[in-house]
């Protein structure tokens, strides 16, 4: 089988032995009982919190022996009246599409969907493919690749605005994926298929549209029989409802232009708007441990059987001089930790991040109820918001004595 596009090395040998104590205030914790190693994650990541104005976040770090610590951090509510639980249910946002990409690969190695014959063929009856730029020229390797050249919903004003006016006159209203790639009808593409990158949620909607074509079958099933139920997933399930058991909210400024409540769990316990609009761009409501299971899966080669890292090795597209993406997942050159394997995902009042390092062996699962000082209910501004998540996962990995490479 051949293996992720980078090798396992020894560097970590014994280093995250070397435990740093920070000395940042500790948030809701009891010393007494914690490890070393879980109290210097813990502070690490307290650190960040304040910096960033966030009310709690809970880490999952994933040693290199398949050790897993999970440290919860700070609170679910500002006021503090109620400690992060560890096994805390967040919205995961984005770092759902790596589930869609894979059960696209998952198809693919079984002979049953071919990455590059162009998707109108899966959607023989589906006449409104035909009004997408490129409509009848993408392939599924565009789409899973950000390099389809369509649009992206959430950067069209008219879809935004629509979704608050639906979300104030009915909470439990959310468009379909159909509905929300029509936003992008008969809009010129941004480049003919294949030739740059574009990021695009409408473009993992349409994916997820054409797997449910191949298959017959609804793909949240799927995602839970391939990869959620042998990977011991238990905390991640489908964003079918408003609420699920262990869910803490959010939170967002007060102005938001979403016009949403600043804590997004209302009265009645539920979140104040559907989640179900994101579907195949993102669609579960996970746990930090989950995250971090899921990211070493997916990213050590080990999510599915057959050799799914050669497509993804080869389908890698340039997003920025930082960054490469291919089949759900972000592929950076981290100054000090090396290479990285990753993805990360925003949605309203939660961040979400895995991330994997090849170099040492080591995973990290993260997410925080709050976006910060910095208001990312717009996208226009949400640019920043990745320091948040990199600022913490770089102190989780210092406070477990990893260093950069040799």
């Amino acid at each position: 089988m051949d293996r992720p596009p980078y090798s396992f090395g020894s560097r970590l040998a014994g280093a995250w032995l070397a435990i740093v104590l920070l000395t940042t205030p500790a948030l809701a914790a009891d010393p007494a009982t914690q490890s070393s190693l879980e109290r210097a994650i813990h502070n690490a990541v307290a650190g960040s919190i304040i910096d960033f104005d966030v009310p709690g976040a809970v880490a999952a770090v994933i040693m290199p022996d398949g050790e897993e610590i999970i440290v919860p951090v700070g609170c679910i509510d500002r006021a503090c009246e109620t400690l992060m639980p560890p096994d805390a249910i967040m919205r995961g946002g984005s770092t759902g599409k790596s589930y869609t990409a894979a059960i696209a690969l998952d198809l693919a190695l079984k002979g049953r969907l071919n990455l590059d014959t162009p998707v109108v063929r899966y959607l023989p009856d589906a006449d409104w493919i035909r009004r997408l730029a490129n409509g009848e020229k993408m392939t599924m390797r565009h789409l899973l690749t950000h390099s389809s050249g369509i649009g992206d919903w959430p950067k069209i004003p008219e879809a935004v605005a629509a979704i608050k006016t639906a979300t104030l006159q009915d909470p439990d209203s959310y468009f379909s994926p159909l509905e929300l790639i029509a936003f992008s009808f008969d809009r010129p593409g941004h480049f003919p298929p294949g030739e740059g990158f574009y990021y695009s949620d409408s473009g993992y909607l349409v994916a997820g549209l054409v797997i449910e074509a191949i298959t017959g079958r609804d793909i949240f099933e799927q995602i839970e029989e391939t990869f959620a139920e042998p990977l011991q997933l238990d905390d991640t399930t489908p964003q079918t409802t408003r609420s699920v058991p262990g869910l803490v909210s959010g939170h967002l400024a007060a102005d938001n232009p979403r016009g949403l409540p600043s804590a997004l769990i209302v009265d009645d316990g539920k979140l104040a708007y559907h989640p179900g609009y994101e579907w195949t761009g993102g669609g579960f409501y996970t746990s930090a441990r989950d995250l971090a299971r899921w990211g070493r899966a997916y990213c050590n080669g080990d999510a599915l059987e057959g050799d799914y890292w050669k497509v993804i090795r080869e389908s890698r597209v340039e997003w920025n001089a930082s960054n490469d993406y291919s089949f759900g997942l972000i592929f950076s050159d981290d100054d000090d930790y090396g290479l990285r394997c990753s993805h990360r995902g925003w949605t309203p009042g939660y961040l979400s991040e895995f991330r994997h390092y090849p170099e040492y062996n080591v995973t990290i699962g993260i997410q925080l109820n709050g976006t910060g000082k910095t208001d990312f209910s717009n996208t226009a501004v949400r640019g920043p918001w990745p320091q948040l998540t990199t600022r913490a996962v770089q102190d989780v990995l210092s406070a477990a004595g990893i260093g950069k490479p040799e």
